[in-house]
């Protein structure tokens, strides 16, 4: 095998690999919240965002998957695999909410927009509430819910967001 073709070769296998830790560096923190209970308030947070934008961790697993397979191709055996496995599981846990959504939208016949999934987050919202309502008094503290109604004339899913959150730190989770 001449040189030239030795060397367009090694930096091949170098850029794929390249390519490949650059976009598992951002998938795999988003998967390990996605698969992980969380500790601390933090995590909590943390995780509630990786769940809402795991779609995002999963484009990024898969290019590095693509990245690392592309790599082993080209003769890096260990390093490659080692990445292609890690983003291949990465990509596995940031699609399970990818695939729990569109499993839950088609039962109940909502539909789903990537559209509107990229356009803002799904905290945010274009109008305040409704109302708020006291749907709790443990201890005398009032707990309270923010409803937000559909539109007339609209279809709109319904969003439930509960957090259960207390002084001392998470006690339960997103819905």
């Amino acid at each position: 095998m001449p040189a030239k073709t030795r060397l367009s070769k090694r930096l091949a296998r170098r850029l794929a690999l390249g390519v490949a830790a650059a976009a598992a560096i951002p998938a795999v923190p988003v998967a390990a919240l996605i698969v992980l209970p969380f500790p601390t308030r933090i995590f909590w947070i943390l995780t509630v965002f990786a769940r809402e934008y795991s779609l995002l961790g999963a484009l990024a697993a898969l290019v590095a998957t693509v990245a690392a397979v592309a790599a082993l191709r080209l003769g890096a055996r260990r390093a490659g695999a080692v990445t292609a496995v890690v983003a291949a599981l990465c990509l596995v846990a940031t699609l399970v909410p990818v695939v729990t959504a569109h499993r839950d939208a088609r039962r109940l016949g909502v539909p789903l927009s990537y559209a509107d999934y990229f356009q803002r987050p799904a905290t945010a919202a274009d109008r305040g509430p409704d109302a708020t309502v006291a749907y709790a008094r443990p201890g005398g503290t009032e707990l309270l819910l923010d409803v937000w109604r559909p539109r007339p004339r609209r279809r709109s899913p319904a969003r439930r967001w509960c957090s259960s959150m207390a002084e001392a730190g998470p006690r339960g989770g997103a819905a």
